[in-house]
């Protein structure tokens, strides 16, 4: 519901400054909070929150004073309150208007109006000293919102040129992602430590990106004023990373993107520095509790199968630890942004130097001996291939023995060697299966060299039964 009430106020001879005045001791009469726009508009508040409730317009013209109250929000059920809200500011002016002179409505005003500058002016010189409270920060969004503003701006950006490019806008393939600069830990630990960070700036279609930029916006506007912009950029860069780096850490085998291990390291910051003395009890209850809330739910959700909730973790343990880092060593004593902004990327650095060489994968070495070993199985299958129309049996015995045995011998040599390598579940258990087809492979061969000698002639059952076991390994292969 979204209707609207209006009336007109007659001024009775006072001035809009005196008239002004009297409106705003008829709200805070009635629990309202006034706020003044300019010289000749007023608003009024009916709670205490800037989205709930209903929002009074008062503006002046010429001879009167025209008052309008509309809900803040979209209302589906309950009473509409507009009408009722402009009956009780009338009565409340009414019963006011007798009691208060014009001489002191307008000396009211004037009071109201310096200690207005007062303040003002005490902000503005403790906001040059940066001595301003952490709730003054957040609500006047010193030093704005740019880095919150930029880094959407970035992931949008990246997210359009991809959908340009001609990655599917709602589902991009894993083969486009990792393409993109998708972390991996076969890929990123072989060298493309980039990784850590490009997988940040990647999403898995528009739904997570959307999603992602709305959280990191809400933690944006609160926390960029809050810590600066230089600081919030390098906190989501490092904690963004570190996230990366947890996530190959305890799963790599699939491809990890999204901002939300960077968002998680930015609540983890925001957290640390709720739990502290840094922002005043009562603002840092509400704050605390929606934070909290944000963390359990996305946590729990991470739980479901596809969404890396490694990166969630780690995003979120480095984001308290560079938090309280920040408070303690740096906002409680005296703020030096730059050495904090150092320290944090010195930290990020020691981290990963500590961690990195403990995660180790070689699958894509593993991919490459899988390419050789392809090239060596074709050349010991080609004697077998041209068996049918070879009339020696000699020339196939010697394509054989000279051929196909030390092809094979050299792809056991070739996994043999793997058995040293770093490997998921799925190259460890494919490596198990080629080493049993290479063996199965060689018995074949050394039958076959039997048969073409004629050295054994009761070889076919047993010839079978490795057939056999040969074409069930190559159909696990290939699933």
């Amino acid at each position: 519901m979204a209707t609207t009430a209006t009336t007109s106020f007659a001024l009775n001879g006072l001035s809009h400054q005196q008239f002004l005045m009297l409106a705003i001791d008829a709200a805070r009469s009635i629990g309202w909070y006034p706020q003044i726009i300019n010289a000749d508009t007023l608003l009024l508040h009916t709670t205490g929150s800037r989205r709930a409730g209903e929002l009074i317009t008062i503006e002046m013209a010429n001879q009167q004073a025209i008052a309008t109250s509309k809900n803040k929000q979209i209302q589906l059920f309950g009473k509409n309150k507009n009408a009722g809200n402009i009956s009780r500011l009338q009565q409340a002016i009414e019963s006011l208007l007798p009691q208060l002179t014009p001489e002191h409505l307008t000396n009211q005003f004037e009071a109201m109006v310096a200690e207005h500058r007062a303040i003002q002016t005490d902000l503005q010189e403790r906001a040059a000293n940066n001595q301003l409270t952490a709730v003054e920060k957040i609500s006047m969004g010193v030093g704005g919102h740019f880095i919150t503003y930029a880094i959407i701006a970035a992931n949008l950006l990246v997210f359009v040129i991809m959908v340009i490019a001609g990655v599917n806008l709602m589902e991009p393939s894993t083969e486009d992602l990792l393409h993109w600069g998708g972390n991996l830990r076969a890929y990123t630990v072989a060298g493309q430590w980039y990784r850590l960070l490009t997988s940040t700036f990647l999403h898995g279609g528009i739904l997570h990106l959307l999603f992602n930029m709305y959280a990191l916006y809400f933690i944006g506007i609160y926390l960029e004023p809050l810590i600066g912009r230089w600081r919030f950029l390098a906190l989501y860069l490092c904690t963004g990373i570190l996230a990366s780096a947890a996530s190959i850490w305890w799963s790599g085998d699939a491809v990890s993107v999204g901002a939300s291990g960077a968002i998680f390291g930015m609540y983890g910051v925001f957290l640390a520095l709720l739990t502290t003395n840094y922002i005043d009890k009562d603002t840092r209850k509400a704050l605390l509790q929606s934070i909290v809330i944000f963390v359990v739910f996305n946590l729990a959700y991470g739980t479901k199968a596809g969404i890396d909730n490694a990166a969630h973790i780690g995003g979120l343990l480095s984001g308290l630890l560079f938090g309280y880092i920040c408070y303690f060593f740096f906002i409680r004593r005296r703020d030096r942004p730059v050495i904090s902004i150092l320290a944090t990327v010195a930290i990020t650095a020691l981290i990963l130097m500590a961690s990195m060489p403990g995660i180790q994968d070689d699958s894509l070495q593993f991919e490459k001996d899988f390419n050789q070993f392809i090239a060596l199985e074709a050349k010991a299958m080609k004697p077998l291939q041209s068996f049918s129309t070879s009339n020696s049996a000699e020339t196939f015995t010697k394509d054989l023995q000279n051929i196909s045995l030390p092809a094979w011998q050299q792809n056991k040599k070739l996994l043999a060697k793997a058995n040293n390598y770093h490997l998921n579940n799925y190259m460890q258990q494919r490596k198990n299966m080629l080493q049993q087809y290479v063996n199965l492979r060689l018995q074949q061969t050394q039958l076959f060299i039997q048969f073409a000698a004629k050295e054994n002639l009761d070889n076919n059952e047993q010839l079978t039964t490795i057939n056999q076991q040969i074409n069930n390994i190559i159909d696990s292969l290939n699933k």
